[in-house]
Formats: C-alpha cells, sequence, structure tokens
C-alpha cells in the first residue's frame, strides 16, 4: 500500500504543478524522494530539449499565451530522486537562431531547497532598430549611440538609440531623433518629441537609459520639446515611458533657461537624477570658475543642482565632463584635463575622478596599479574620455595607452581597465584567459564608453585584438574574475559600434554594418541574448 501511495503522490506531482511544493513535501516524508521541477521562459511555441546527468531527457515547449509572444511554463522531470543525489541539467537541443541559458538552480543535491531551476531562451540575435510594424529599418549607417535597460524580471527588456532613418516611428528623417523600444511588446516610440506632436525641430544626440529601462535622458537642439525653450542653447532633457513627457534637466537657478551649453547626460537607475555636463555660469550657485565646463548633477524630485567638479581649494568649478552616474546616484565618475581637483596631480594629462555623495573630496583613479601616475602613452593630452561607473557603484571602466598601468602591459596599444574603488584596486581587462594584454586596441574608438554590469563582473567593448580569442574587430564581453572572453557581434570585416550591457551582462547592445538577425534584411542595432543570466521575459 505504501509503494501505490507513493506512486499516486508522485503521478498527481507530475500533472498538478500548481501543488507542487506541498505533494513534494509528502513525498520526501514518506519516501526521501522528489521531481526536480523548474520554469521555462521562451518565445511561444519554441520548444528545447533539456537533460538531467546528461541523461533523463526531457522536452518541454513553451506555452501559447493569447496576449504575449511569450510565456513562462512549469516543467518538471518524469523521474523521482533520492534525497543527496547530485542532479545537474544542461540543453540537449535548441532550436537554430537562438540562445539558452539555465541562469538559476541548474545543479547542486535533491531535494531542491532553494533557486528553483530556471531556463530561459531567447533569440541569440534581435534587431532592435525597426519599426513596431517591423516594415521599416534603421541601419548601422542611420543609427549609433544604443543604449539597454531593465530589471527585475525585464532584463534588457528597453533600449534606446538614435537614429536619422525615414519613416521609424514615423520620423520626417530631417534630424536626429531618440527612439526607444519596448523589446517585450516590440513597440518603437518616437521619444523626442514636442507637446505639438512634432518630432524635435533640431538634433538630438547621447541617449542614456536609467538601468530600469523606463526613462531616457538625452541632449538636444530641438526648440519644441518642452513650453519657452527659448535660450538658443543646446539642452538635457529626460523622458518617461509611464507619462510619455519630457522634462528640462538643465534648469538654471530659480527656474532660469541656461546661458549656454548643456550636454552629456547620465540617468540613474529610476530616472530621479541625472548628471550632466554645462558651460554655462548659472545652473548652480556654485561659480564657473577655471574651467569652461562642469558635471552637474540634478535632483528630479527635489528640483535641486549641485556642481560635483569643484576646485577644493578656489570652491569654484574645476572642470569636468563625460560623467557616469551609479543607480542611485550615490557615486559619479567623470573625467577632467584641470590638475586642480586634487592633490599632487602632476602628469598633466587627462584623468578620471571620483565624486561620492556626502564625501568632501573628489578622488583621482586613473592612477597605475600601483599607484602612480600613467604616462602618456602614444595618446593626446587633451584626448577626450568617457569612463562607466557600475551601477552598484563599486568599478569605474576606462580605457588609455598609458604604458605603465600594470605590470606586463607595456604596449602603446590602447587597453581597457576596471577600478575597484572599495579595493583600490586597478585591473586591465583587455586580456585573454593566459593574462596576456591584447595585440590591438581595446576598444576600437578613442576613450570610448566601456559596457560594464551592475556588479562589475563583466565588461564589453569592441577590440581589434586577433589574442583574445574572438576575430579581431568585433565586440567582445570580457568576465573579469575569469578573464574569459566571450564572442558577441560575431561578423568578421564590418564596422561595428560601441556597446552597452545590461544588468547583470545577459544582453549586449550594439550596432554593426551587417546583417544579423536573420529574420530582418538590414544592418543596424542588434541587442546579443548572451546566456550569461536571465531573459528580458525571464522571471528572477
Amino acid at each position: 500500500m505504501k509503494n501505490i501511495f507513493i506512486f499516486l503522490v508522485l503521478t498527481s506531482l507530475h500533472t498538478n504543478l500548481f501543488a507542487q511544493q506541498n505533494i513534494k513535501n509528502i513525498v520526501n516524508h514518506v519516501a526521501g524522494t522528489s521531481l526536480l521541477y523548474g520554469k521555462y521562459s521562451a518565445i511561444s511555441g519554441m520548444g528545447i530539449v533539456l537533460q538531467n546527468n546528461a541523461a533523463n531527457d526531457l522536452t518541454i515547449i513553451a506555452q501559447k499565451n493569447a496576449e504575449k509572444i511569450y510565456s513562462t511554463t512549469n516543467f518538471n522531470f518524469s523521474a523521482a530522486l533520492l534525497d543527496r543525489t547530485k542532479f545537474k541539467v544542461t540543453f540537449k537541443k535548441i532550436p537554430a537562431g537562438q540562445t539558452g541559458s539555465i541562469y538559476s538552480g541548474g545543479e547542486g543535491a535533491m531535494p531542491q531547497t532553494s533557486n528553483i531551476l530556471r531556463v530561459g531562451l531567447d533569440f541569440t540575435y534581435d534587431m532592435v532598430s525597426r519599426s513596431s510594424d517591423d516594415h521599416s529599418f534603421s541601419t548601422f549607417y542611420e543609427t549609433n549611440d544604443p543604449s539597454i535597460g531593465g530589471i527585475n524580471g525585464e532584463e534588457g527588456r528597453y533600449v534606446t538609440f538614435i537614429s536619422t532613418a525615414v519613416g521609424l516611428a514615423g520620423s520626417k528623417g530631417k534630424h536626429r531623433q531618440i527612439f526607444w523600444r519596448d523589446r517585450n511588446s516590440g513597440t518603437t516610440k518616437l521619444i523626442s518629441i514636442g507637446l505639438n506632436g512634432e518630432e524635435g525641430n533640431g538634433d538630438s544626440y547621447a541617449p542614456s537609459i536609467s538601468g530600469d529601462g523606463k526613462s531616457v535622458a538625452f541632449e538636444s537642439y530641438s526648440t519644441n520639446l518642452i513650453q519657452s525653450d527659448k535660450n538658443g542653447f543646446r539642452d538635457i532633457f529626460i523622458w518617461h515611458s509611464e507619462t510619455n513627457k519630457i522634462e528640462r534637466v538643465s534648469i538654471g537657478i530659480d527656474g532660469a533657461e541656461p546661458n549656454a551649453e548643456s550636454y552629456e547626460s547620465s540617468v540613474s537607475g529610476d530616472g530621479k537624477f541625472v548628471a550632466f555636463t554645462s558651460t554655462a555660469s548659472n545652473v548652480s550657485i556654485t561659480e564657473k570658475g577655471i574651467s569652461n565646463n562642469n558635471v552637474f548633477l540634478r535632483d528630479m524630485q527635489s528640483n535641486n543642482t549641485i556642481m560635483i567638479s569643484i576646485d577644493p581649494f578656489a570652491k569654484k568649478g574645476g572642470g569636468g565632463s563625460n560623467a557616469s552616474v551609479s543607480y542611485d546616484a550615490s557615486r559619479i565618475a567623470f573625467y577632467s584635463h584641470t590638475n586642480t581637483l586634487v592633490a599632487n596631480d602632476n602628469n598633466g594629462l587627462w584623468d578620471i575622478f571620483l565624486w561620492e555623495k556626502n564625501v568632501p573630496t573628489l578622488k583621482r583613479i586613473s592612477l597605475t596599479s600601483d599607484g602612480k601616475e600613467r604616462n602618456q602613452g602614444n595618446e593626446s593630452a587633451n584626448r577626450i574620455v568617457a569612463p562607466a561607473i557600475s551601477g552598484n557603484g563599486q568599478f569605474i571602466a576606462y580605457s588609455t595607452t598609458a604604458t605603465n598601468m600594470t605590470n606586463g602591459n607595456n604596449t602603446n596599444f590602447q587597453h581597457v581597465y576596471v577600478y575597484d574603488i572599495n579595493k583600490n584596486v586597478t585591473s586591465l581587462a583587455s586580456k585573454n584567459t593566459a593574462g596576456v594584454s591584447g595585440n590591438s586596441d581595446s576598444p576600437i574608438q578613442q576613450g570610448e564608453k566601456i559596457a560594464i554590469s551592475f556588479d562589475g563582473k563583466w565588461v564589453a567593448f569592441a577590440t581589434k585584438s586577433s589574442n583574445l580569442g574572438v576575430p579581431e574587430a568585433n565586440v567582445v564581453i570580457h568576465n573579469m574574475i575569469t578573464d574569459e572572453n566571450k564572442l558577441v557581434s560575431a561578423i568578421i570585416g564590418s564596422s561595428v559600434g560601441r556597446a552597452s550591457i545590461s544588468h547583470s551582462g545577459s544582453y549586449v547592445i550594439f550596432g554593426i554594418g551587417g546583417k544579423l538577425d536573420n529574420r530582418f534584411p538590414s544592418s543596424g542595432i542588434f541587442a546579443n541574448y548572451t546566456g550569461l543570466g536571465p531573459c528580458r521575459f525571464c522571471p528572477e
């Protein structure tokens, strides 16, 4: 009778997944066995074959969802496993053009005590520079500056980019416009649009998407995005998906319009803070000082703006550009050519600085691994540099041709470095698993912004190096812990643009002058599902 009872319970468990946990507990109590179960997220109708311990094939097909193109399906392996049995789930079969990820609970010992097995499947390459009806495309040569966001079950769901393509989301193509795409709904919106519904009447540039993907800050010469924009200068704006409204970020003291240019925005994770550069003298009460351009941080809720690139001795603006803000805006990285922001800045070169909330002094972080000043390498002393701070505020990535940054790297190529703020350690990122630095420039463009994940574990960049384990002139994602390099862009001999990375590294987005998504006949901007974490519709 006991055996019959166990059989009935196991049969019920296989067919009634909603009562799964309670029945599993009964099975454990009676016989010390349980079923290995999980959740599978994929485009509806897409099937995979899983194995446990290289056996026990299990075919799963994503259930159809009338309201969405994707779904999450509960599953379990049919054979009950004894307690303390080790398990390891792997893919046996994945559809062509798709990438799979077992991103949680993939191995361990029975019974499952935490981390329910979670499996995700998505297109390896998804062309994002396309219209909502999939009839209009923005090629690589019409579009640039992609950025990707989305968290909490929406990893990499939202993207933003610039385009001049005619017909994309109704654009006339007369100016560079900012677009935002919801990859799950398939909707592409023109967001640099004015109160009267007309697209911006001037060029817009440099979109920065929030960590949650629901706000986009950008710079624009348009004068019709808000009421009473009469200063005649480029300004910073922010668009919110929930309201479909645009606000001006670059606002002077007491609501006055800035009296000069504002540009280079970076938005916090929730869209409540925006850092930007401005040459205006009336953005904050701190005087402009010795430099024309300074970095500011605006709190969009309190409508307060502060200058962060302050000369600590003169108590005036010391100069700075290209800010990168952490998720909670408590830390900001920026670069400056001036040598008055910290003491003992004597190399006469650009440097990268860290601003921290409630910390009265700035910190210079672009030093060698042993804390000394770096040399010039073969780069211009006045070059433009774009640092990138991780979402958690612990790591800063940047590039330089300096030859004395780390031991063993004495080449004049441009290399990628990551600075750990908490540990005060600088590490070379453009290297292979043997620790050998790249044999050409990384990134390809001088000083371009490096993509870095929220936790700083992954960085992505375009490289000309041929010894990083991937073909040269492609985008690579690098693991800062293992030094593993993974190919992202997969086209040889094509132009490739700057990369952006999602929260945990699941997606890398970039532009390339070739066709990567077989569903569409165009170059453009593509999101690569790396399989390193949850997909855009995968539950946490």
